[in-house]
């Protein structure tokens, strides 16, 4: 994100939560960021300029009573200093710092991301999600190879690797992203485990025994058959990033790819599913 940016911010409170929710994903799929804010939630939807600002707060006004907010200063920037450690999972905490921490305070449970990008901080439901799932799954059989696609700033196959899998590989067709992934991944001293690509899936040749996804459901629906080629025959796919009522149409379309749903966990309304082959 450049110095400019411009977005619409709506405090939800928790008994509009739903509602807003819908008619944002279906006006913006995938532009809206969510936040938890007291006894509600936060969106923030951004816009590449003023004008594609001005026009959707026009198209939205009286409808969810929006706060519109537009600066020219880095915005994201400065929202991430005020972020705090999230825990992400039973066994793991995210903490955000600005610089690599003594060895000492390196520990077992922790993950260091840089705060270089106002996302993926183990802040959105969905990411946690994913991680509560991931901690069970290495659980049960460690040593596994995850692939992690949409990997954004690498805090799924950070968390993998501390969790015990043998490797992870995240792929993000974002470059900075793939950037600070590296970068993060070094801070926790887990480069050679955790690997990471601005390749795009179809250019993926191995096979993963987890694939993860924490995308939109359009994405998901795209990726299906891509996703399923990747996974090993006895593997396990988890995808979040989605609604609980589109869980319909994401098992049909991995049925379509010979998988089946084993897993279900939902959360605020959103929902992870795990699929295996039938």
């Amino acid at each position: 994100m450049g110095a400019d940016t411009f977005f619409l911010q709506l405090d939800a409170p928790r008994a509009r939560v739903q509602r807003s929710r819908q008619l944002l994903l279906e006006r913006f799929p995938a532009g809206v960021e969510e936040r938890e804010l007291g006894a509600g939630v936060q969106f923030i939807v951004y816009f590449p300029d003023p004008a594609a600002l001005a026009a959707a707060k026009k198209s939205l006004a009286g409808t969810l009573g929006l706060r519109a907010v537009h600066t020219r200063s880095n915005w994201q920037q400065a929202w991430t200093q005020h972020l705090t450690p999230q825990l992400l999972s039973s066994k793991l905490l995210v903490v955000p710092v600005d610089k690599a921490p003594p060895p000492s305070r390196t520990t077992s449970k922790q993950i260091y991301l840089l705060r270089r990008a106002a996302f993926g901080f183990g802040e959105h439901v969905t990411t946690r999600l994913v991680a509560r799932a991931l901690e069970r799954e290495l659980a049960e059989k460690s040593e596994q190879m995850v692939l992690d696609v949409g990997t954004g700033t690498g805090g799924l196959c950070i968390a993998a690797a501390r969790l015990g899998a043998a490797g992870c590989l995240g792929i993000d067709i974002d470059q900075p992203s793939v950037r600070v992934a590296k970068a993060n991944a070094a801070l926790n001293r887990l480069a050679a485990r955790c690997k990471f690509s601005c390749q795009p899936l179809h250019r993926v040749k191995r096979r993963f025994d987890l694939v993860l996804a924490n995308l939109d459901r359009v994405t998901l629906l795209a990726l299906a058959p891509e996703l399923a080629r990747v996974l090993n025959a006895e593997g396990k796919l988890l995808v979040s990033g989605i609604l609980d009522e589109t869980r319909p149409e994401l098992d049909a379309a991995f049925k379509s790819h010979a998988l089946k749903r084993v897993e279900r966990a939902s959360e605020d309304g959103w929902t992870l599913l795990g699929y295996q082959r039938r």
